[in-house]
């Protein structure tokens, strides 16, 4: 089993995210793989896109995983200084647009939806709840996969 704590929007996780997929895939059936949200607050936007992740998730789990690798891919949309002129909504609407593109647009209702409901604010803020299990950043993720 391995647990792994991701920030869409943090560098680190996206680049420990393909030597993850590879281990998994080198070790297929033997392992499981659990991805916990871990919004960091010092990434301006975390908190929206591990949203958006939750919205996707119960509307289509297997999407999800496709979800998280358009964020690692675009992340640059969403992270700090290239947001810092654009309002909250501006950006908001920018991950409900990318989500539904990575999904299927027939999503697109379902997931500006589900910024409005406090279910997923909920399940987004106690995934944030790692610091609980010793977890404090996803940086040492990278260490450990990538040996740096």
């Amino acid at each position: 089993m391995i647990e792994a704590f991701f920030d869409p929007v943090c560098p680190d996780s996206r680049d420990a995210w393909p030597p993850l997929k590879q281990a998994i895939h080198h070790y297929g059936s033997r392992v499981s793989l659990i991805v916990h949200l871990l919004p960091l607050p010092y990434h301006d936007y975390a908190f929206s896109t591990s949203r958006a992740m939750h919205i996707v998730n119960l509307l289509n789990p297997s999407a999800t995983f496709r979800l998280l690798e358009s964020f690692f891919e675009y992340q640059g949309r969403f992270y700090n200084a290239q947001t810092s002129n654009k309002s909250r909504d501006a950006v908001v609407d920018e991950i409900i647009k990318l989500a539904a593109e990575t999904v299927g647009n027939s999503y697109y209702s379902a997931i500006e939806s589900g910024f409005n409901d406090r279910k997923t604010d909920l399940k987004t803020r106690i995934s944030f709840k790692c610091f609980k299990r010793g977890v404090w950043n996803t940086n040492f993720l990278h260490q450990w996969i990538c040996g740096a």
